[in-house]
């Protein structure tokens, strides 16, 4: 089972030290007995983000060793993206699942609702409740919290731009330069990227959630030199300029600007319904497995992934905004990090109707097979 309990042994041998205790024997002591983590020698299994994140979240163990010193728990860590971790969710309804945890985003959030495969939570349970917006704390009431806010654009290679002179786009039409020609990755449908901004750009160009062909007919003139399910692996191809273009997030093409890559940060500049919006909006949550037999455990972790340990180095390494408004008032504050945040406020933006287009998805997914892959 997932749920690492401690042996009878254990508690055994602990009843017979409290009764040494309390017999003036064994040489125990009040301190000592309060130093009783309430979850020692468990295990909580985390479905994570992609394993460069998780290394960045971990800061090199720190997280890890946090976590225990509070809890007296372990945490097994496993890879993913919240698709992925969707799909594994749902596979092993009526079973046991997975893993306690699952980082999932506020689209793959609505799906396991759905699905049934996510517990509800309290907000009262979590410290860091105080400090989430009121009206995007929590994506979805009842459930996980917001923990990073992202901003899809897309990014650029600056230089090859400079190199082969293209002009530095201005919004979504950018992707449609017939310069770029094989020289621009895409989101496969299985990356998050595609399922949250497909949506956003059919109310953008006024296409109807039940007829996706007529977007991607516009989409298809695109020539791709590659589709990608990884985020990081379009990272990689921007740096190495193999790739002049790719969607990707707010945080990945800011990281490889922090990490001095000849690269910009593009808006779509969606208009919907008389309304600008610079960006289709995500928000990454952290959830329970429906059937954890760790939820209290569980609840630590979320409010210990949202605090300043398990943010700021998103910000640091990444520059991905973070939920808590006390923390991005931070962020704002910090020289390295104000021209990655700028004036960013949630009103900047677009979240489409997921729960209408949800239906379409397989409709979607279909066409687009059909239309890139020949």
């Amino acid at each position: 089972m997932m749920a690492r309990r401690r042996t009878s042994l254990a508690v055994i041998t602990s009843a017979a030290m409290l009764t040494l205790s309390a017999c003036g024997g064994g040489g125990s002591t009040p301190d000592s007995a309060s130093e009783e983590k309430p979850f020692a020698g468990e295990t909580l299994v985390v479905g994570g983000p992609q394993a460069n994140i998780i290394d960045t979240v971990r800061a090199g163990g720190a997280f890890d060793k946090a976590f225990k010193k509070e809890t007296g728990a372990t945490i097994k860590w496993i890879p993913g993206q919240a698709p992925d971790n969707l799909t594994k969710l749902i596979s092993s309804k009526g079973s046991t699942p997975p893993f306690d945890v699952a980082f999932l985003d506020n689209v793959q959030q609505e799906r396991a609702i759905a699905a049934d495969v996510i517990e509800q939570i309290d907000p009262k349970k979590l410290k860091s409740t105080a400090h989430l917006p009121k009206t995007s704390g929590y994506p979805h009431p009842g459930y996980g919290p917001a923990w990073v806010v992202i901003r899809l654009g897309y990014c650029i290679n600056t230089k090859a731009y400079k190199d082969n002179g293209i002009t530095i786009p201005k919004n979504i039409e950018g992707w449609f330069d017939p310069k770029l020609a094989n020289h621009i990755a895409l989101p496969d449908p299985n990356n998050f990227y595609w399922q949250a901004t497909m949506p956003a750009l059919a109310d953008h160009y006024g296409v109807s959630y039940n007829n996706p062909q007529k977007l991607i007919n516009k989409l298809a003139t695109i020539k791709a030199q590659e589709f990608f399910t990884s985020s990081s692996a379009a990272q990689s191809s921007l740096q190495s300029g193999n790739v002049w273009l790719a969607p990707i997030t707010d945080g990945r093409c800011l990281g490889l600007k922090l990490g001095g890559q000849p690269v910009k940060l593009i808006p779509l500049n969606l208009n919907v319904g008389g309304k600008a919006y610079p960006y289709a909006g995500l928000v990454d949550t952290w959830d329970i497995a429906k059937g954890s037999e760790n939820k209290e455990l569980a609840l630590k972790f979320i409010d210990m992934a949202l605090s300043e340990r398990g943010t700021m180095p998103m910000i640091e390494k990444f520059g991905y905004l973070p939920s808590r408004q006390d923390l991005l008032a931070k962020a704002k504050g910090m020289e390295d990090y104000k021209p990655l945040i700028g004036d960013f406020s949630f009103d900047q933006l677009y979240f489409p109707d997921y729960e209408k287009f949800a239906p379409h998805l397989r409709d979607w997914t279909d066409t687009w097979n059909k239309a890139f892959k020949k």
